[in-house]
Parts: C-alpha cells; sequence; structure tokens
C-alpha cells in the first residue's frame, strides 16, 4: 500500500511525495533485483540464480537505477489518480530511499494541458428558422433527375448537367504530375474540376480535339505558391435528357416516396435538417473562435516541447534555425488551444451525459443518419483509437465527418448549457449561405 501526497509548484507542476509501506517496499526492491539477476552473470551461479546479497554487491548503481525505475513505474497510476489534474511527465526524480522497511520516492512532474473557462462575453448564437422555397425543392429533385439522364452526342456548347468526355493531365510547377487520364466523363456541376475550370468549359465553345489549359496559384506549406496547371482535350460533349417527374420516378428514387407529393414533402424535411446543421455548424464554429481568446491555458514545458518535436516531424525536420524558435513555440500554442478548448467542452458534455464518446458517436449518428451507419462509426472510432493507422484514406474521412458533426453536437450543448443560444430567424438557404460567406470574407480582412 501506498500513501501520496501532491504540493503544487505552479500552474503547470506538482510534485508527489510517496510513501511505501513494508509490504509495497519489498515488491519494489524485488523487481529492482530480479530484472539485474535476469541478466547478471556471475561465476558460480546459473544466470538468474544469484542471491539477492551478492547481485546488491556487485552491481550497486545498477541496482540503484532499477529501484528508481521500479518504484517511479509502482507509482505513475497512484499520483495521477491522486493529482486533481491527472500526469503528464516525470520532470525529475528527487529523491529516493528503499534501505529501510518503508521506502519513499520524490518526484517533480508535469500537469497534462489544463483549460478553464471563466466568463463569457459577447457571444450569442443565433438558431435561425429554415424557410424551404419551392424552388430549392425543385433543384433537390433535379439532382434525382440527373442521376438518371440519358445523354445523347450534341454538337451544342456544354450546359451544366452535360456530360463532357475529356482527356486531362495536370502539372504542377511546370512538371507532369501523373499520368494523362483518358475518356474520362466529367458531369458539369459536379465540381470534379474547380468551379473556375467549370465555368470556362462552359464558356467555350464545342470544339472537338481542340486542348486548351487552366491554371491556378495554390499557397503551400512553406509560404509560397504553387502553378497548377490543367491540359484538357474535350472530345466529345453528351447532352442530359431528363427524366419526367412522376409517381414512378419518384418510387424509383426511394421507397418512401410514394407519390411526387411525398417525395416533394420528404425532400422539405431533409433540407430543413440540412439547414439547422449548417446554420449550427456555423454559429457554434463563431462562437467557438469568440470562446478561444476569452479561455485561461495552462501548457507545461514538457508538453510544448513534447508538440515542437511532433510539429518539426511532420514537416521532416530535425531541428529549425534558433531565431525560428518562438515562431514555432507560437504556432504549437495556437494549435493547442483550438485542441485542447475543443477537448475541454467535449469533456464537460461526456460528464453531464455519463456517456462515453463512443456512446455519444453511436446515438448521435444513429438518430441523424441510422443505425447502420451509427456501427459503422462506432467501428471506425475503436479502429482508430486502438491503431490509427489501420485506417484507410476513405475510412478517416467518413469518421472525420462524423466526428465533426458529433463536435458541433457537443460544442453546442455547452452553449445551451451557458445559455448563449437565442431564436433567430427565418432564412432561405440562399440567405444563410450568403450570411456565412460574408462572415469568412469578414475574417479574411
Amino acid at each position: 500500500m501506498k500513501e501520496v501526497k501532491i504540493s503544487k509548484v505552479n500552474d503547470t507542476r506538482c510534485k508527489a511525495h510517496v510513501t511505501f509501506d513494508a509490504e509495497s517496499t519489498q515488491s519494489v526492491q524485488k523487481n529492482a533485483l530480479n530484472k539485474i539477476r535476469a541478466k547478471a552473470k556471475i561465476p558460480g551461479f546459473r544466470q538468474g540464480k544469484a542471491p539477492d546479497a551478492l547481485i546488491k554487491q556487485k552491481y550497486p548503481g545498477d541496482v540503484y537505477r532499477e529501484t528508481i525505475n521500479s518504484a517511479v513505474m509502482d507509482s505513475l497510476t497512484d499520483i495521477a489518480k491522486e493529482s486533481e489534474n491527472g500526469f503528464y511527465s516525470i520532470v525529475q526524480v528527487e529523491k529516493v530511499d528503499f534501505e529501510g522497511q518503508s521506502g519513499v520516492l520524490d518526484l517533480e512532474f508535469d500537469l497534462p494541458p489544463i483549460v478553464k473557462i471563466k466568463k463569457i462575453k459577447d457571444i450569442v448564437i443565433k438558431e435561425n428558422i429554415p424557410e424551404i422555397r419551392e424552388a430549392d425543392i425543385d433543384k433537390e429533385i433535379d439532382e434525382y433527375r440527373r442521376r438518371d439522364a440519358k445523354f445523347e452526342t450534341t454538337e451544342e456548347a456544354p450546359k451544366d448537367g452535360d456530360n463532357v468526355i475529356v482527356d486531362y493531365e495536370l502539372w504542377i510547377n511546370d512538371a507532369p504530375y501523373g499520368e494523362e487520364v483518358k475518356d474520362r466523363p466529367v458531369r458539369i456541376g459536379s465540381r470534379f474540376f474547380d468551379e473556375a475550370l467549370e465555368a470556362e468549359l462552359l464558356s467555350r465553345p464545342a470544339k472537338k480535339g481542340e486542348e486548351f489549359s487552366h491554371v491556378t496559384m495554390r499557397k503551400n506549406q512553406d509560404g509560397g505558391e504553387d502553378k497548377y496547371e490543367t491540359f484538357i482535350t474535350v472530345k466529345e460533349v453528351q447532352k442530359a435528357i431528363l427524366p419526367e417527374v412522376t409517381d414512378e420516378f419518384a418510387q424509383k428514387q426511394d421507397p418512401e416516396f410514394t407519390t411526387v407529393a411525398i417525395m416533394r414533402e420528404k425532400i422539405k424535411q431533409n433540407l430543413e435538417k440540412r439547414f439547422q446543421r449548417r446554420n449550427l455548424a456555423f454559429e457554434a464554429d463563431s462562437a467557438f473562435q469568440k470562446l478561444l481568446p476569452q479561455a485561461e491555458y495552462f501548457f507545461s514545458e514538457s508538453f510544448l516541447e513534447d508538440e515542437e518535436k511532433s510539429t518539426l516531424q511532420g514537416l521532416g525536420l530535425e531541428q529549425l534555425p534558433e531565431e525560428k524558435a518562438p515562431e514555432l513555440r507560437e504556432l504549437v500554442i495556437q494549435k493547442a488551444k483550438g485542441q485542447y478548448l475543443s477537448r475541454h467542452l467535449h469533456q464537460l458534455a461526456l460528464k453531464e451525459s455519463g456517456k462515453t464518446l463512443s456512446e455519444e458517436l453511436s446515438s448521435f449518428v444513429e438518430a441523424e443518419i441510422g443505425k447502420e451507419a451509427a456501427e459503422i462509426a462506432v467501428r471506425l472510432l475503436q479502429i482508430a483509437q486502438e491503431q490509427e493507422e489501420k485506417l484507410d484514406g476513405y475510412s478517416r474521412q467518413i469518421l472525420d465527418s462524423y466526428l465533426h458533426m458529433l463536435t458541433v453536437e457537443l460544442h453546442m450543448r455547452f452553449f445551451r448549457k451557458e445559455g448563449l443560444v437565442k431564436k433567430g430567424k427565418k432564412l432561405s438557404f440562399e440567405e444563410l449561405e450568403q450570411q456565412i460567406k460574408s462572415a469568412n470574407e469578414q475574417k479574411q480582412k
């Protein structure tokens, strides 16, 4: 049995004084001696069979070091439980004494990141009301029609919804990137290419076999720009022939769509859900960004050093020039603030509900999407928690999408509890998107 006393050094560091009773002291000593005995080669004794007294006499330094290791490893769980804010890493071992019947261990340790939220100012979340228009429903139905469209070759220039059969090749910084793609069908409006390139396809006459190129500049991680140039040859334009909207068409899209009227009503309900998700995601993110500078953060030196090493490894670097060190530290701090504020809000929500992250994810995804999707989400989360590299890129995207949706929900629970959510006004999808666009433009200024 052990007695642990914790004392505070500063906001990110503590000291632990651990007293071992006779039984625990003997256990530490025995573990230390057994580790050395297993490796020791002493004439006259088989390996692993030398007596304690001889091990202590021949390897006093090793015995002392292994006693420290054994005492520390035996104490970490108890220290983490006794510490109000947990345990991050050992800074130094100050004292180890296991010579008598009762062992003593004194060590200094850093705390994990801590976030505190005090008074919240100037944060209001508007829960706007969706105003779904007939044109919005028509637009969704047109998407269903495009999926069932038939195509016929035309000499006309392509229009939104038409197919173009193209050969294309991507070059980055005037060098080919990958192989040329042949005879690829691309639907205008699918955003297979970026909007600017699609707009250029729409504006060009349908000259088969004529190659043109489209250039965009994109920022890279070094702060510079890369030149992306796509060479395209339009080989064929296929005009979309859309089916008529009938009850039979509706039933083909979804068994629940027994008539066109029911199809329109179900689409309206789905659009209302989508509006609410979009609105709350934007409002929650805006509120989160305002909360970031208001919260207090306590990051230990050992935590920040570990994050700096991890950041450099991600960049493929071993170290930075000394003059760049302050920039790296600031980058790490800003990243950690967002990460650990979000984690703090998660923990508050989970504590309130009494559920695990897996349980929250399951119930949320099942309510939003369905039971099958919930089972997939939980399975992917379990794989990620056990061994992240087992997830392929597509699975990672699916899990990230579900976790992002859950993050919005957990953040909103915090904001609701704080009384920050107010009733908004009726908005159309177009008005909501314009509001979001304007806010994003304002942030960039």
